[in-house]
């Protein structure tokens, strides 16, 4: 968390530890640190805290348990990150199984980790694969690897963090693999699931043509199978459904104005449905005499192009040649009009996508005029293979998707494990072959595919011409809604309300597990249908008028009535986790402005959330709360992951009060309060405020209150002390561009040298700088840096009026009455020397015609002398100085004497 490192690990009773402090890297700075260890006892140790004590899973049997008191684990588990591994072990025996699944849910833990071992035994295991998650972490083995027989696989269930440590559950399961269609030629009793192996040669479903539909009853599951099923007068373009649906069996109930819920959840198969509607039974459809092709005439057969059922269908387009190359027809998605072919000639279909990425589950189909399909077509991406030949490794995908050429494709550089579309490298690269050996081309394709196909002109013999249907509804996945589970998205489930006596037509179909619209994978399914009285109502729990026995929500939820009680606003606190798992920690606290604590809260708690992802944690929710009228603070804190957090608080009419992020604090006003500052001294006095709020400033509204002073400010209501009652100068600085003097500066100091203030224009084209200046002289220096011929600045208040330049240049200016700047000889020795000169002008001084004796006890001295010249004399009326006692010579007498005047004063 920012600066700081925190451990938390299962500590041995009794055992000394030593903790190594060091810093993180080279660059980090400072030395000093604080360090905390704080012990809670965490109960018992798990029995299967280690490899050998791995508890046996039963295949099918849930096991719940905790990470909880956990040991560190000694081996290296990537998974972790930097962190440690603390957890519990299990083992599961292969036994004649072709593979198994495993189901890791978390319960309470903070966040969870699971691997999959792979050795013989506990001394050699290693892990292999693995995952960190909050919600669930489930698979099945074949996707990893070709399952032993009868071996005991080893799983380890962990945390990276002991305090956060809880409960989960842990299923293992054994599968057998084959087909499991009852109505398939090969099916298999003894498999639990479906391998794609199932045979429906011959085969033909009771419910193939809606004339045989099955009828739903009211709250039964119908066990189907689309094995063998045909398009046979199945509607083609109905608009809100699928343009074509494929092969598929029909469903049909009538309308009796209840709630019904359909669904495949937990189908073999990957399930699609499109219900329709009719007026009539099969919308009328019946078998006809084939209607006349108006291409046989000229030795042709007519054609329909159905294009469309990609994410992206502005990038698919089309075109049909003849065998020399003529463009018969071409389009984009949607259906085209009829176009002739050349019959039993072989003709060329060209399909392509602009972007170069494929249609992913898009396709082309071309019906003759009896609606038969005659040709169904894809553009795919080529199999990706990683650097060591796997195929289809994880993608992450980066940069536009074009190499430098212009042609698609990704390119894989395997030494940093990181996926390149920007480059591909000097030149496009066929697939497989490479740059250098750290490159490979994994894929080359996506743009375009292209077919030869012949068309024959159908049998005269009597078809099923489709019914007059309209689209009800249609899905190729689940609602989200959690009525199929996280392992069942790729079923369908609907939720609706039937029109009394309306016919409904359920056709169920197959999706296309490899992505070809050419092999639908059939199989087996099973179809739910519930029906209920509709009660309408509110069915939102958090809501004052929330009724319990409503199926259908209507738009009458309140929130509001029952928020307050007697007086008071109400208000609604919704909150917004972008990555869909809570707050991670934050909250949010409302006080008074006298810090008072209100209420608090999170999206983790909320009244009412929604949590529909694979992360344990809501991705949004909301509390209502009663204020009563007045000012509020409210704090939002940061949390884990701050940048994922969004709130509001709105009132019924839905006016958004505030609104923000994390952290955040800000003051709110609620009733017809009037938050602000209550002090009439302050600058920002509101007189309508009627809750102080804190916001009073003293600082916008200072300056000079004295009339008298040469700064005085007219709008400035309290005095800051900054009344100049000497001499008001002000450095104005101007910068042509408009960004600022770019570091240049100036500097203000006395004639003397002493500094009196430094400056620049930080920004902008204008500023100044205000000084207080006393009498006297003084000389600004203005510095130049980057684009220094912008600079040019103006000094205001100098005696005798304005003082101008640009970069690089001084200045010496006079400031008050009088001449302050004198120009003069400042050397002492000159005959001209000025004392009173403070700037020096040797060109000035004269050394000449003022020398002389200027001792003043010489006989000649000169006081107008000005240097001396060596011509001094002196009168010496005494030749021994010394002898004090004047007996000729200089003895001790002398020195007595002399000490005994020594220290008196002499007047």
């Amino acid at each position: 968390t920012g600066f700081l490192s925190t451990a938390a690990f299962t500590a041995v009773t009794g055992a000394d530890y030593y903790i190594y402090v060091s810093k993180y890297s080279a660059f980090t700075a400072g030395n000093d640190f604080v360090m905390s260890v704080n012990c809670v006892d965490c109960g018992n140790v798990p029995s299967n805290d280690d490899c050998d004590g791995a508890i046996a899973q039963v295949s099918g049997v849930t096991f719940t348990g905790s990470t909880c008191c956990a040991n560190a684990e000694s081996m290296q588990l990537g998974w972790a990150g930097f962190g440690t591994a603390y957890g519990v072990w299990f083992t599961f025996n292969s036994s004649d199984y072709d593979t198994f699944d495993f189901d890791a849910t978390n319960l309470t833990n903070e966040n969870l980790g699971f691997v999959m071992m792979m050795g013989d035994g506990c001394d050699d295991v290693e892990g292999f694969v693995g995952c960190q998650f909050t919600g669930t972490c489930a698979g099945d083995v074949s996707g990893f690897t070709d399952l032993e027989p009868n071996t005991d696989y080893y799983f380890l269930i962990y945390t990276a963090d002991p305090t956060g440590c809880g409960d989960f559950e842990f299923t293992t399961t054994g599968v057998y693999m084959g087909c499991t269609d009852a109505t398939a030629n090969n099916y298999d009793p003894q498999a639990t699931m479906d391998d794609g192996s199932c045979d429906f040669a011959g085969v033909v479903a009771a419910n193939d043509l809606c004339d045989n539909a099955i009828e739903l009853e009211c709250n039964s599951v119908v066990t189907g199978s689309t094995g063998g099923s045909t398009a046979t007068g199945t509607p083609i373009g109905v608009e809100g459904c699928e343009m074509s649906p494929g092969t598929g069996v029909w469903y049909t109930f009538t309308g009796n104005g209840q709630l019904h819920n359909l669904s495949t959840c937990g189908s073999a198969i990957d399930s699609k449905i499109n219900i329709f509607t009719a007026d009539e039974v099969c919308g009328g459809g019946s078998y006809t005499e084939p209607p006349v092709d108006a291409c046989a005439a000229d030795g042709g057969v007519s054609l329909t192009a159905v294009c469309g059922g990609s994410s992206w269908e502005s990038e698919m387009s089309w075109e049909v040649l003849d065998a020399a190359g003529a463009v018969l027809a071409s389009g984009g998605a949607g259906t085209s009009e009829p176009f002739c072919v050349p019959a039993d000639e072989a003709i060329t279909v060209n399909m392509y996508d602009s972007y170069g990425d494929g249609w992913d589950a898009g396709a082309l189909t071309l019906y003759n005029n009896i609606n038969d399909a005659v040709f169904t077509g894809t553009v795919s991406l080529n199999t990706l293979t990683d650097c060591e030949g796997n195929p289809n490794p994880p993608v992450s995908w980066v940069g536009d998707g074009f190499c430098d050429n212009g042609d698609y494709g990704i390119y894989y550089l395997c030494a940093e494990w990181n996926w390149d579309a920007g480059d591909c490298g000097p030149e496009s690269i066929p697939a497989g072959e490479s740059v250098d050996p750290n490159w490979v081309a994994p894929d080359a394709g996506g743009s375009a595919s292209t077919a030869q196909v012949t068309v024959s002109n159908y049998s005269s013999e009597p078809v099923l011409v489709a019914g007059d249907f309209t689209c009800f509804d249609s899905a190729t996945g689940s609602d989200g809604t959690g009525t199929c589970d996280l392992f069942d998205t790729d079923d369908v489930n609907f939720e609706f309300v039937s029109e009394v006596g309306v016919l409904y037509y359920v056709y169920v179909g197959a999706e296309d597990a490899d992505g070809n619209p050419l092999t639908d994978d059939n199989g087996a399914f099973d179809l739910t249908f519930n029906c209920a009285d509709v009660v309408e109502g509110c069915m939102n729990p958090a809501a004052c008028n929330y009724d319990e026995n409503a199926n259908v929500a209507t738009d009458t939820c309140d929130f509001w009535s029952c928020t307050c009680e007697g007086e008071g606003v109400a208000v609604m606190m919704s909150m917004n986790d972008s990555f869909g798992d809570g707050w991670n920690g934050a909250e949010y606290f409302i006080t008074d402005l006298a810090g008072n604590p209100v209420t608090s809260g999170s999206l983790d708690n909320a009244q009412y959330f929604v949590d529909e992802n694979n992360f344990a944690g809501p991705e949004y929710g909301f509390d209502m709360i009663c204020l009563a009228a007045g000012c509020y603070n409210i704090e939002v804190t940061a949390g884990s992951w701050s940048s994922e957090i969004s709130w509001d608080l709105t009132t019924e009419d839905g006016t958004v009060l505030l609104a923000g992020g994390a952290p955040d604090s800000q003051t709110i006003s609620v009733g017809g309060a009037v938050c602000g500052c209550t002090d009439a001294g302050a600058c920002n006095y509101d007189e309508t405020a009627t809750d102080e709020d804190g916001s009073c400033e003293y600082e916008t509204c200072a300056g000079c209150t004295d009339a008298a002073s040469c700064s005085y400010d007219e709008a400035a209501t309290i005095d800051d002390g900054s009344c100049c009652y000497s001499n008001c100068v002000s450095i104005q600085m101007n910068d042509s561009f408009g960004d600022g003097w770019n570091g240049g500066y100036y500097v203000l100091s006395t004639v003397d040298g002493t500094v009196i203030g430094e400056g620049g224009l930080e920004t902008g084209s204008a500023g100044t700088d205000a000084y207080c200046l006393e009498d006297g002289c003084y000389v600004i220096d203005v510095v130049g840096a980057t684009w220094a011929a912008e600079m040019s600045w103006t000094v205001l208040g100098a005696f005798g009026g304005l003082v101008t330049g640009v970069a690089d240049e001084s200045a010496t200016f006079n400031v008050g009455s009088g001449d302050q700047c004198v120009v003069g000889c400042d050397i002492s020795c000159a005959c001209n020397y000025d004392p009173a000169a403070n700037i020096s002008d040797v060109d000035q001084c004269v050394f000449e015609g003022c020398d002389g004796c200027t001792y003043p006890d010489a006989s000649n001295y000169d006081e107008t002398a000005v240097s001396d010249n060596g011509t001094c004399e002196f009168d010496i009326a005494n030749p021994c100085p010394a002898d004090l006692n004047g007996d000729g010579s200089i003895t001790t007498g002398d020195l007595l004497i002399f000490l005994g005047a020594f220290g008196t004063i002499c007047e």
